[in-house]
């Protein structure tokens, strides 16, 4: 697995092969500092990205992030997918991820931890 940091999440991901439309697969888990942890399975790159560069695991980390912190307790309906962390979980990691946030572009996301 690959390791990605953003904020004080540990992104953990694995490279699974292709879909039938061309998309980059990977599964892995967010590891907050405490321990918890949220597995995801079934993430999926844009169509035709190779899927095994660096910099594909660095967008697809924040990818896992994005997705990871949308359920919110303050976002969260009766539409809310199985796939989602639970409320406690998605506020865990969205708050943080916050040390993790660029002023106007996204996740800062880190291959080795600073310091």
């Amino acid at each position: 697995m690959i390791k990605r940091y953003i904020g004080e999440l540990e992104i953990y991901l694995q490279y699974c092969g292709r879909t039938i439309d061309d998309r980059a697969k990977y599964l892995g888990n967010i590891i907050l500092p405490d321990g918890r942890k949220w597995n995801f399975a079934n993430l999926q790159s844009r169509v035709g990205c190779p899927g095994t560069r660096p910099e594909d695991f660095d967008a697809m980390a924040e990818s896992a992030v994005d997705f990871a912190t949308y359920y919110t307790s303050h976002n969260r309906d009766d539409n809310t997918p199985d796939w989602a962390p639970s409320a406690e979980l998605a506020d865990a990691m969205e708050e943080a991820s916050y040390s993790g946030m660029a002023e106007d572009s996204g996740y800062i996301v880190l291959r080795k931890r600073e310091g």
